[in-house]
């Protein structure tokens, strides 16, 4: 009967370190996870930045400044003008080892009329 006793308060005691210790591991994995959380919403911020950039500045422009702004690999910007209307421009990127792509039209300036002769 006497040795019951300490039985009890070492099953107590483990059970106790075995919550602690997954209330630690729960914890842990909360941080990661809204790290993770966190990388991903500034990842996609600056995929967000990149396409934007890139309808601003002419197709031959975009490689380059998109590169030295934001880091990103591999850029590539093909105009898609012969087959939709506006113009479009395939944009496709390596930004953090994951490689992206999408389609965007351009913002043209607006041209303005003006007679021959004006303005040279």
């Amino acid at each position: 009967m006497g040795r019951s006793v300490p039985l009890v308060g070492i099953a107590i005691a483990i059970t106790l370190a075995a919550t602690v210790m997954l209330v630690l591991a729960t914890i842990e994995y909360l941080k990661l996870r809204d790290e993770h959380r966190l990388i991903q919403i500034r990842h996609t911020a600056i995929v967000q930045a990149i396409v934007e950039t890139a309808q601003g500045l002419a197709v031959d422009d975009v490689p380059s400044a998109v590169a030295v702004r934001f880091g990103a690999k591999d850029v590539r910007a093909v105009p898609l003008m012969m087959v939709s209307d506006p113009p479009k421009v395939e944009l496709t990127f390596i930004l953090d080892g994951v490689r992206h792509s999408t389609t965007y039209t351009p913002r043209l300036p607006v041209a303005k009329p003006r007679r021959v002769g004006e303005g040279q």
